[in-house]
């Protein structure tokens, strides 16, 4: 085994070491400055393993699914994480805190339009991050080597069309106000 595969194997302990420590400096330590400090570094993580895996990947690994999943989670944090620890913070609240969900809030033609703005995040998050992989790939320049890079943006954009899907869903068959 060559040192690209130890520098991938330890970022990938690194991430979710930083990961878990980010969620327990939120919650148990109530620090959401640090933690957010923590997510961040949660990307640059991602960033270096994506270009040792583009290394390892010309050095002749071939390419699955889960090389590229450093990408879809760059994505998801850029565009989506925002939207996603609030909605884990409000989960965290003690009961008597708690809110409801803007989307149990909402009805009608606001509800359509906020799971539509969801949907239109998501597809920004697909986009950077299958830029990213599109860059992975014309940098590795092997088709045979990279097909699991490519297998992920399907992937993710199958799962795209079903998110968007969903969200127009809500305005064809509006939520009533109760």
């Amino acid at each position: 085994m060559n040192h690209n595969f130890w520098f991938i194997f330890f970022a990938q302990i690194l991430f979710w070491l930083v990961f878990f420590s980010a969620f327990i400096s939120r919650y148990l330590f109530k620090s959401k400055k640090l933690s957010v400090t923590l997510f961040i570094g949660t990307l640059f993580i991602d960033f270096a393993l994506l270009f040792a895996t583009t290394i390892a990947i010309k050095d002749g690994t071939i390419a699955t699914i889960y090389h590229g999943l450093a990408a879809v989670y760059i994505g998801l944090v850029l565009f989506c994480g925002r939207s996603i620890l609030a909605w884990i913070d409000n989960k965290f609240k003690p009961a008597t805190e708690k809110q409801l969900p803007i989307a149990q809030q909402l009805t009608g033609k606001s509800l359509a339009r906020y799971k539509l703005k969801g949907s239109l995040r998501h597809l920004y998050a697909c986009f950077f991050g299958s830029i990213l992989l599109i860059i992975m790939v014309l940098q590795i320049d092997n088709t045979s080597h990279t097909k699991g890079l490519t297998d992920v943006i399907n992937l993710w954009l199958f799962f795209l069309s079903l998110d968007f899907l969903y969200s127009l869903t809500f305005y064809f068959w509006p939520k009533k106000n109760k």
